[in-house]
């Protein structure tokens, strides 16, 4: 019964993975300055919706990823050390994005099922 009224691995009627694993730059862990999330974006109509979720010591969980074929975006984004005002308003810390080239417009992949080590090594 309780699978019933948590859904178990559903979004409504589209079925979704529990996804979660590593996210590393050339081999290496992120740098511990930067802001990352990862993005899982149906290719197909009629899957479950998006799912995207915070990146934190290079690791991720991601428990309601849309089953099939998704594209996988990443938003890693690194301080500069560069204050930036912006009208009128208190400054803030200028961000630059560190995904490789060969990332920065996703990757693609297939998700059957739940997968606790879908990793991803970016470069």
């Amino acid at each position: 019964m309780v699978c019933a009224v948590a859904g178990c691995g559903q979004q409504g009627s589209k079925p979704t993975a529990h996804l979660s694993g590593t996210v590393t730059i050339n081999g290496q862990p992120l740098p511990p300055d930067a802001e990352a999330t990862i993005i899982f974006r149906p290719a197909g109509k009629g899957m479950a919706k998006s799912a995207g979720v915070r990146i934190v010591d290079s690791k991720y969980d991601s428990p309601q990823t849309p089953v099939g074929e998704v594209k996988v975006f990443f938003s890693i984004q690194q301080p500069t050390g560069k204050m930036i005002s912006d009208a009128g308003g208190p400054p803030f810390q200028e961000l630059r994005s560190i995904v490789p080239s060969g990332a920065e417009n996703g990757i693609s992949l297939t998700i059957s099922g739940d997968n606790q080590a879908q990793d991803f090594d970016l470069n």
